[in-house]
């Protein structure tokens, strides 16, 4: 008990403190990805990253499964032939549900040419193991699920439990493992490195909750 309220003392002192924001992931990507075509129709879907590349395929186990996976990829090429409507409505949601203003991570539309329509998908907030959804809408009134796929990332700095997102918890960990009260291996260890040092020390911990207090950015 006296090393938690040790801890959670620390833990108050290190918001005071002063640290500059460092931040790096490890391998990132899509994978999962999933291409379901409606009766009659062609789907192509090519993994891009940012700078429009091809993101060349590769295998890596996520979650303890064999995965195909598109490293560094961060936008999709859609090509679509055999298209009936004239117009046509593109959605990418992190939800196969009604879209909604909190679901929707891109939206985007098209002509169809003699048949055929391109879209370039670049959806916001990707977040490590969550699974998104990309869906057409035309309008002669037809609306189908194209695809969908998963983002990963090995490891994200600051992000020590990886929940996707660097919070107090983070730095909890980073001083559990120095109070070795838990020993933090792997991915997580990597992560604790927050000022990228080749160490996990207290300056981890100190730059994580400037993060968190806003102080520092991500």
């Amino acid at each position: 008990m006296k090393k938690f309220f040790k801890i959670t003392f620390l833990t108050g002192v290190f918001m005071l403190l002063l640290c500059a924001a460092a931040y790096a992931d490890g391998a990132a990507g899509i994978y999962d990805l999933q291409i379901t075509p409606p009766d009659g129709m062609t789907v192509e879907v090519t993994p891009l990253t940012a700078e429009g590349a091809v993101a060349a395929a590769g295998s890596a186990t996520i979650d303890g499964a064999p995965a195909t996976t598109y490293e560094n990829a961060e936008k999709l090429s859609v090509e679509i032939t055999g298209a009936n409507a004239k117009y046509y409505l593109i959605l990418a949601q992190n939800e196969n549900a009604p879209p909604t203003d909190d679901n929707i991570r891109y939206v985007d539309q098209c002509t169809s040419v003699s048949g055929s329509a391109s879209f370039t998908v670049y959806p916001d907030r990707l977040r490590r193991g969550e699974s998104y959804f990309i869906f057409i809408t035309g309008s002669d009134g037809s609306s189908s699920m194209i695809a969908s796929f998963k983002y990963y990332v090995s490891f994200m700095s600051g992000d020590v439990d990886g929940s996707g997102d660097v919070g107090l918890n983070d730095a909890v960990l980073v001083l559990r493992h120095l109070a070795e009260l838990d020993t933090l291996e792997g991915d997580a260890l990597a992560a604790a490195d927050a000022d990228k040092n080749g160490s996990v020390s207290l300056s981890d911990a100190v730059c994580i909750l400037r993060t968190v207090a806003g102080l520092s950015a991500l």
